[in-house]
């Protein structure tokens, strides 16, 4: 999210202040060892993997635990570690390939391992995990890697390799699924916060509202895992505003009807920022036809909540 988004076209990161060095840094490509969010990155992944090669290494050999079960949760590790390799290939090429529990001593004697055995690697895994993993669990289980997981991330790795028959075939296994993924009809309706468990979510990180909890890029208490900060000047989108390039095109040159005019454009339903500023978020608050350098992008926004008072938000979508 933060490595890829910070450095796409349709988003700028460079509004100024130096507070956020690091943010603008990446949107630059000034890419450097110390900063927080690549060491962030890296090590979030390498402890993803080291607890995936535990799972690994030492279910097999819990004694009296149901084969099929024991099956199941390593080809849930696999799928997962090939998943945190994949964020990290893609962003570092050539990294350490570590497939056993190592420890501390161990680790300090690391080199890299070239790019194409890591991608050997996390397509032998998703392979071995698809498998074995199911379809579809039940709710008590919602979260967990299932078979579409593996089938939609091989599918992306293959589009890396340009193996465009095998990425196009996994594609397929995942759109004819029984677990009866679709598209939903309103594309804002993925972002917003109320609409759980769409059939267009593949894999879901499972977070609960008010918990410490800790996922790839740092440990936060909310459901985004990262502070909201919202009105009426500003609020989490802030990190990532639109390009004003892009805001323009959606204003006059995207067609009528397109669904992601209401991620970015800030309408009756969706609006969160006081553009004229008259202290009031309602629906003269319209993109103008030069804006400024503040839009924001609503899909990191939560709708039907108070945003007029200003102060950091935490609270629950529902």
């Amino acid at each position: 999210m933060i490595m890829g988004s910070s450095t796409a076209d349709d988003v700028v990161e460079d509004h100024g202040d130096p507070l956020w060095g690091d943010l603008i840094n990446l949107d630059k490509y000034r890419w450097m060892p110390l900063n927080k969010h690549i060491w962030d990155h890296w090590c979030a992944n390498y402890v993803g993997i080291q607890r995936a090669n535990l799972v690994i290494a030492k279910v097999p050999l819990i004694k009296g635990l149901d084969s099929e079960l024991a099956n199941r949760y390593v080809a849930e590790a696999k799928a997962l570690r090939a998943f945190f390799y994949y964020n990290l290939v893609t962003a570092h090429g050539d990294i350490p390939l570590i497939t056993e529990p190592m420890s501390y001593d161990q680790s300090k004697n690391l080199t890299r391992n070239p790019e194409s055995e890591v991608w050997n690697q996390i397509i032998q895994d998703l392979t071995d995990a698809r498998d074995v993993l199911p379809n579809t669990y039940g709710a008590n289980d919602a979260g967990r890697v299932t078979k579409g997981v593996a089938n939609a991330l091989l599918s992306r790795v293959y589009l890396w390799q340009k193996d465009y028959a095998n990425a196009a075939q996994a594609a397929l296994d995942v759109i004819n699924s029984p677990a009866g993924y679709e598209l939903e009809p309103n594309y804002a309706d993925l972002f917003n916060g109320v609409s759980n468990y769409s059939k267009e979510g593949i894999f879901y990180a499972m977070t609960a509202s008010g918990a410490a909890t800790e996922n790839i890029w740092v440990q936060q208490r909310d459901e985004t895992n990262w502070i909201i900060l919202w009105g009426p000047f500003e609020s989490w989108s802030w990190f990532f505003q639109p390009d004003t390039n892009f805001v323009r095109n959606v204003n006059n040159d995207i067609e009528i009807g397109d669904y992601r005019v209401d991620t970015v454009t800030l309408d009756s339903e969706h609006e969160t920022y006081d553009l004229n500023n008259d202290g009031v978020i309602d629906g003269k608050d319209v993109i103008p036809t030069s804006p400024p350098g503040n839009i924001h992008l609503m899909k990191y926004i939560p709708v039907n909540v108070d945003l007029t008072s200003g102060a950091i938000w935490s609270g629950d979508l529902g």
